[in-house]
């Protein structure tokens, strides 16, 4: 498999809308952390699709429990790495029907 499952979780997002987060081992890109992002109600339904998702690429060994360590008093480092502030784990430049397919060929949809 091109893409394999490293560590998944659910998390809550926006108005107690359930998110999918994964944590996979790209052949293409390495480690990278991909999440759902919330479409809103201007696309069929308040939801978090793959579609609409981002991905960070990772360090080799990064795993949730890593990601979710402070990375300054203010955000953990998944926090920080999603909103562009951790050169070390940069936000890749991927539209989210690349995030989905990702995710489809990981098996997570």
């Amino acid at each position: 498999m091109k893409n394999k499952v490293i560590e998944t979780r659910t998390v809550e997002g926006m108005y107690g809308i359930d998110c999918e987060q994964a944590v996979i081992q790209s052949e293409n890109f390495g480690r990278i952390f991909i999440t759902q992002m919330f479409g809103g109600s201007g696309v069929s339904g308040e939801t978090y699709r793959w579609s609409q998702g981002m991905a960070v690429k990772l360090k080799a060994a990064d795993d949730f429990a890593a990601l979710d360590a402070d990375f300054n008093p203010a955000y953990t480092i998944i926090e920080a790495a999603t909103a562009g502030h951790d050169d070390e784990r940069p936000v890749m430049e991927l539209h989210g029907h690349q995030v989905a397919k990702i995710a489809k060929s990981a098996g997570l949809v």
